[in-house]
């Protein structure tokens, strides 16, 4: 198993840019190349795949409270009409 995520945090994706035919797959001509620029390619990609998962995640987060802060506006402006 290779720790590229960092932070204690275990990627149980192993065989990254062992090339073609070596568990590694056929991912592309950096990763068929194998050796350490396959591995540093593969690492490159995880790494930007998973800030790309980090900064949707954020996205996400921030459109669900704004929402939340919406409807708890309307909720309190219909109730101060109602009363």
């Amino acid at each position: 198993m290779n720790n590229i995520l960092g932070k204690g945090k275990v990627n149980f994706v192993s065989g990254l840019g062992k090339g073609a035919g070596k568990g590694g797959g056929g991912g592309g001509t950096v990763r068929e190349a194998g050796g350490g620029l396959g591995k540093r390619g593969a690492v490159q990609e995880e790494s930007y795949f998973r800030k790309k998962t980090q900064e949707n995640l954020k996205d996400l987060k921030e459109k669900k409270t704004e929402n939340i802060s919406g409807i708890s506006n309307k909720i309190i402006y219909y109730y101060d009409e109602i009363m």
